[in-house]
């Protein structure tokens, strides 16, 4: 349509001109929204701690705090030289916020860990304390904690800990830049009658520099068993830890035991001692262990023979007995051990030799060794004696057992034992009560 009023034209020109357009209405709604939602969410930053305070360290050191949520990062804690199991300590939870909290539950990451809070009520910006109780960790190996605090408003209160327990302590391995766990038991595994094994360990202690109460000042050795010998070294100082926050002690710790004669399990204790100044002394306890091996070596391991419900007569079984360093020995007179049991060598058979291994010899029997004491060959020359086993069924009810003792002319070594065992069948004991 075309414009014929000139005022008309004259306005249409001068808003060209000009470059600006009037915005549809619903933009302006949206527009409008947009701003409101944005202040709020601003308003709700500010309100919940937000802002700078996300970001920067808050003035608590270690402390951070972004929205509802404080972290507290603590310094790591080293205790040294506890000899109790408990370890506890008391840090300070802080209320950054401008409202008072009331503390409604608290957890902790381990079981193990009980916190306690002095008060559950936090003034704005105020402060309180909380214990820590945990069962002491492992030598020398941190352990991290999380406490959590959570607050009715939604706030919580979270602290970072580190734990080490740090004491005098035995190990096993030599290697000083490892954290290696304590040990209070040595085993020696087998060993042969007679035989001595030796254990050389490594006894750490750590100190805190500040502290010379701490310090240790030496160390003695008290072993309890008259098979156990055992000395300690002189002390060393080797490389603080932690930055020179926590120093450390070694020596070393030689263990030597010594197998009896009798076939079975042996142990002792050792008490390490190390002392303190001002007269405070530190008991470390360590069991020692081995079992003895038997020198004897029988061909069946045992006897167990089941008799017929009616028999009455005398049966015999043939037994060897071998020595498993292969020496030559000879049987001495046999006792009678029971009325039912008797038992001879054969003649002839004292200096008998075999090349088989006494393994080979012996493939059922529990004690059976390939190995002379000290040395790894797998078979050996063992002198062998074959034994007689007589047992009397008429003297012999519904079960009978005995252990037979086989004396030798070896004077240093024990006697060898035999388990002889009876059992008599279930049934009638007549051919005419079967009739």
């Amino acid at each position: 349509m075309a414009v014929t009023n000139v005022a008309e034209q004259t306005r249409l020109a001068t808003h060209a001109a000009s470059g600006s357009t009037r915005l549809p209405l619903w933009l302006d709604g949206v527009l409008l929204v947009s701003a409101v939602l944005v202040g709020a969410a601003g308003a709700w930053w500010v309100y919940e701690g937000g802002g700078m305070a996300g970001l920067v360290r808050h003035a608590e050191p270690g402390q951070w705090v972004r929205g509802r949520v404080s972290v507290t990062r603590h310094p790591p804690f080293y205790e040294l030289g506890c000899s109790d199991w408990v370890w506890r300590q008391k840090v300070k939870v802080t209320n950054p916020w401008n409202i008072p909290l009331e503390v409604s539950d608290i957890r902790a990451s381990c079981n193990c860990t009980q916190p306690h809070l002095e008060s559950r009520t936090i003034a704005p910006h105020g402060e309180t304390w909380m214990e820590l109780q945990a069962t002491i960790i492992p030598q020398g190996q941190p352990t991290h904690v999380q406490v959590e605090l959570r607050c009715r408003s939604g706030h919580r209160l979270v602290h970072l800990l580190s734990v080490a327990r740090y004491r005098a302590a035995v190990v096993e391995s030599a290697d000083a830049t490892s954290a290696n766990p304590e040990i209070q038991k040595v085993d020696f595994g087998a060993l042969w009658p007679g035989q001595s094994a030796e254990r050389r360990l490594r006894v750490t202690m750590y100190y805190d520099p500040q502290h010379p109460e701490s310090i240790p000042g030496g160390c003695r050795v008290e072993p309890l068993a008259k098979q156990i010998t055992a000395s300690v070294g002189a002390l060393r100082h080797v490389e603080a830890v932690h930055g020179g926050a926590v120093g450390r002690i070694e020596t070393d710790l030689v263990v030597k035991a010594t197998a009896g004669q009798t076939a079975g399990n042996e142990s002792g204790d050792v008490r390490l001692v190390v002392q303190y100044p001002g007269g405070r002394e530190e008991t470390l306890p360590l069991n020692v262990a081995w079992s003895v091996r038997s020198i004897w070596q029988w061909e069946p391991a045992s006897v167990f023979v089941e008799l017929e419900p009616d028999e009455r007569a005398v049966r015999q079984v043939i037994c060897r007995l071998g020595h498993a360093a292969g020496v030559p020995f000879r049987i001495r007179e046999i006792q009678a051990a029971a009325p039912w049991l008797e038992a001879r060598a054969v003649p002839g058979s004292e200096m008998s030799q075999g090349g088989a291994s006494v393994a080979e010899a012996s493939q059922e029997s529990p004690q059976k060794t390939s190995h002379v004491p000290g040395d790894d060959a797998d078979h050996v020359a063992a002198a062998y004696q074959q034994i007689v086993v007589r047992i009397r069924a008429d003297a012999v009810g519904d079960w009978a057992a005995q252990e037979l003792e086989v004396p030798t002319d070896l004077p240093d070594q024990p006697a060898a034992k035999l388990r002889v065992a009876v059992k008599r069948k279930a049934g009638i004991k007549n051919e005419s009560s079967k009739r």
